[in-house]
């Protein structure tokens, strides 16, 4: 298995397992997983009402862009990146894109 398709399925998997962390729970949203394998892009979304506001939350979002991973949103207690080293994808392959990339220097992820 090439190493893009390796990611998409290891990233899949992983926001699968987050989405039923939440199978308990009485939260009014709607959990959403969304993936493009064609374009790479990944999320974990909420999406519904509470009392007269409606909230739309990504709390991931994930693409896959010249064979890394970059994290581009995480707003998780869990840290994703740690998720998907534990999984067998390596630092060196991903990239907190949140972050800036003189800050990104300064942790053990990839700088692009």
């Amino acid at each position: 298995m090439d190493k893009v398709k390796k990611y998409q399925k290891i990233i899949s998997e992983a926001l699968r397992e987050y989405y039923h962390r939440y199978d308990n729970s009485n939260f009014p949203y709607t959990r959403q997983v969304v993936e493009d394998f064609k374009n790479n892009h990944f999320q974990f979304l909420w999406v519904g009402w509470h009392e007269r506001k409606y909230i739309f939350s990504a709390d991931i979002h994930i693409d896959i862009i010249d064979q890394k991973v970059w994290i581009q949103k995480d707003i998780t207690e869990i840290g994703f990146a740690n998720v998907l080293v534990d999984k067998g994808i390596p630092k060196s392959d991903i990239v907190l894109a949140y972050f800036p990339p003189a800050h990104r220097e300064l942790t053990e992820f990839a700088v692009a």
